[in-house]
């Protein structure tokens, strides 16, 4: 066995971003920062404030280090960038040398760990150059000078350095078996479960997700044009006093977001429609709290069997609203089969028509959207923060226990 504690290190992408991946982050760091001793390492620096306003999620600034050596390149592109995400990716094998345990979440494959032991919680493998088997074994020269051979085994380098895989969900696991072919485990996400569910609700519709123009080769289209629309087409057979709430922060250029942003309002004229753009945790967790209905279309149309990425690979937000009584009318798609039962706490779809007969069956009978609502809060209990700490906990363990730390990291 070893002596003193183990040397463990998170290093995120992006952590100053604004989505589920750092979320499902921070609460990562949250359940090992008071067991564990950790090191959180960004490429960029994060600021601790903007993580408490947007995730709800304190980490201590002292843990908190940059090293640009520790952002993730993806491999896809022409011959420059890939050459230039070897040489970041050499940079990351060398700053993670130092470690006994290393884990990083990632929607793309990161470079290769130099740690003795690496987690990658995945969110989905999106790296898809082609798939890791040849469709036909090359001559044994050909392997050698094959640009193509050359970059699989660049690729199985990488992850064979990544010793265990989590996935976020099963319909992940489903596509790392596909694209990597390797096995994960599923943690799903943790989501807020509050003390008591609201029982009296207003008659509100909401919808969240970042707020950036849809674009061709891009993952995590929302759909807030189409969510508009149908909120029209509900209207116009008569929904009385509902109104349709779009909350969702805005995306990476703020400038085109606010934009994007102006194009829905125009669009959504004559409407009872209200924006929330860069919401903070609390004030959405409160819109949940009192709403009757959240509506969720990312993946809607795509061809889901040849970009799997866009739909959500788990769907946090919709397991938030349920878990707060707002009742999940959404795509069977992704990873939202996962969180609702359709029928029993919840609806699923898979046409507009469907959408809007789910969502007219909730708004007509009272009684049933009561009974789902607490039948969604009740379900949404397994995606709680006590069973996902215990289960990044149990990951780590297993992990250090083959580096002779058994039964450590458990702080007095």
């Amino acid at each position: 066995m070893a002596d003193g504690d183990p040397r463990i290190a998170m290093i995120p992408p992006r952590l100053a971003g604004i989505g589920g991946l750092e979320l499902y982050c921070c609460y990562a760091i949250k359940a090992l920062l008071d067991w564990t001793p950790l090191e959180i390492i960004t490429d960029e620096p994060a600021d601790p404030a903007i993580l408490r306003e947007r995730f709800g999620i304190d980490i201590p600034v002292e843990r908190l280090s940059a090293d640009p050596r520790c952002a993730h390149e993806a491999h896809l592109g022409g011959r420059v960038q890939r050459a230039w995400a070897a040489v970041r990716g050499e940079a990351f094998t060398q700053a993670t040398r130092r470690f006994d345990l290393v884990l990083t979440n990632s929607f793309v494959l990161p470079p290769r760990s130099g740690a003795r032991r690496s987690i990658l919680f995945c969110h989905f493998p999106t790296e898809r150059r082609y798939d890791l088997v040849l469709p036909e074994r090359p001559s044994l020269v050909a392997g050698l000078l094959s640009a193509r051979a050359r970059e699989e085994r660049q690729i199985r380098r990488q992850l064979d350095s990544w010793r265990t895989i989590v996935s976020n969900s099963e319909y992940t696991r489903r596509w790392v078996r596909q694209v990597w072919q390797r096995e994960s485990e599923v943690i799903h996400p943790p989501v807020p479960v509050p003390a008591f569910v609201v029982r009296q609700r207003r008659p509100v519709i909401v919808a969240a997700g970042l707020f950036a123009r849809p674009r061709e080769g891009q993952m995590g289209f929302k759909r807030h044009e189409l969510l508009i629309d149908a909120f029209r087409a509900l209207v116009e057979g008569g929904t009385g006093d509902w109104t349709l709430h779009l909350a969702g922060h805005l995306g990476p250029d703020r400038l085109e977001a606010q934009s994007y942003v102006e194009e829905l309002r125009r669009r959504a004229r004559g409407l009872d429609v209200e924006f929330h753009p860069d919401y903070a945790h609390e004030q959405f967790m409160r819109l949940l709290s009192t709403s009757s209905v959240f509506w969720h279309a990312a993946g809607f149309e795509e061809d889901l069997e040849t970009h799997p990425e866009r739909a959500d690979s788990f769907g946090m937000v919709t397991a938030e609203a349920a878990a707060h009584g707002c009742v999940p009318v959404v795509i069977r798609a992704g990873g939202q089969p996962e969180i609702v039962d359709s029928g029993v706490n919840g609806f699923l779809w898979d046409s507009l028509s469907e959408l809007l007969e789910s969502t007219r069956a909730l708004i007509d009978d009272p009684a049933l959207l009561t009974r789902f609502s607490q039948a969604a809060a009740q379900d949404a209990r397994r995606f709680s923060y006590e069973r996902f700490e215990r289960e990044v906990r149990d990951v780590v363990s297993r992990e250090l226990a083959t580096l002779g730390w058994p039964n450590r990291g458990a702080r007095d």
